[in-house]
């Protein structure tokens, strides 16, 4: 039963995080490959505050104030740069982040990272951790279906295949392109949470280039504007590691294998990409 858990926990934590690649990735056409950052500052910036000793409320806010800030920083590198080097940018802060945290030991743990995460009073059983998460995936995915149905859904659309036309439709398209990256990064971070009180231990392997490949996949396999191509993407990519299980390997060997398994679903997905990925103007 705890396999089952672990493996549905794990699915609704790449949904929620999917959704953020989904709105950007997939739709917009925005290539924010910063997601991993935000995923693991929302575990680091809560952890650390509590191991600090501050309050639950109090590190949340602090949490979601440095996730604003990033992200913030994110949408002002979408406003100047192109895709190519949104990409680019995007990608070296998965690294720059992962760097900090290995190397700043007195706060993050470094790669020993923090163990004893405590999980919130309604949440002290896997079951119970699992049973919320399964509601607000529902309900963030509820909320995304209905958001592609208003004009501002379908003009995300229209960004990735003609933003003159969008402009023309008196909708800016630099600001609901901030708006996604804003609730992209809001999601993912809140994904990076909800792992880290399932596995109640911190260290860097929580995001860095794992969750990259996941999340890259999810946004290329989901090309269409249906919450139904979300969620098997996001099924997809949380099943098939799974396979490595029917075989008898060594512990060691899983980890690698899984990585690489990843990699060669990323390039594979990364077929469908040819003529995507074009500059980005705005009018």
């Amino acid at each position: 039963m705890g396999y089952f858990f672990t493996t549905l926990a794990r699915f609704f934590e790449g949904a929620i995080v999917s959704v953020g690649a989904h709105l950007t990735i997939s739709l917009g056409g925005i290539f924010l490959f910063g997601l991993p950052t935000m995923y693991a500052l929302g575990a680091y910036a809560f952890v650390v505050c509590q191991k600090f000793g501050l309050g639950s409320g109090l590190s949340f806010l602090i949490t979601l104030g440095l996730v604003l800030l990033v992200s913030l920083v994110f949408i002002l590198a979408y406003w100047k740069l192109s895709n190519e080097s949104l990409a680019i940018f995007t990608l070296i802060s998965v690294l720059a982040f992962d760097a900090v945290v290995k190397s700043w030991d007195s706060v993050t743990g470094g790669v020993l990272g923090i163990a004893g995460v405590a999980r919130p009073s309604a949440l002290q059983t896997l079951g119970q951790l699992v049973f919320w998460e399964g509601a607000l995936i529902v309900i963030i995915l509820t909320l995304e279906y209905f958001f592609l149905k208003t004009k501002f859904g379908r003009a995300l659309l229209g960004m990735r295949e003609n933003i003159p036309l969008v402009q023309s439709l008196g909708i800016s398209s630099k600001k609901l392109g901030a708006a996604m990256i804003l609730v992209a990064s809001i999601l993912a971070a809140l994904a990076g949470l909800l792992t880290v009180w399932r596995i109640q231990f911190l260290d860097p392997s929580i995001a860095g280039m794992v969750v990259l490949i996941q999340v890259v996949t999810v946004g290329i396999l989901a090309v269409k504007p249906k919450v139904s191509w979300l969620i098997g993407a996001a099924l997809f990519v949380t099943l098939v590691p799974e396979i490595l299980r029917l075989f008898d390997l060594p512990s060691t060997m899983v980890g690698n294998l899984r990585v690489l398994l990843y990699a060669v679903i990323l390039i594979v997905a990364l077929r469908s990409l040819k003529g995507w990925l074009a500059p980005k103007r705005f009018v």
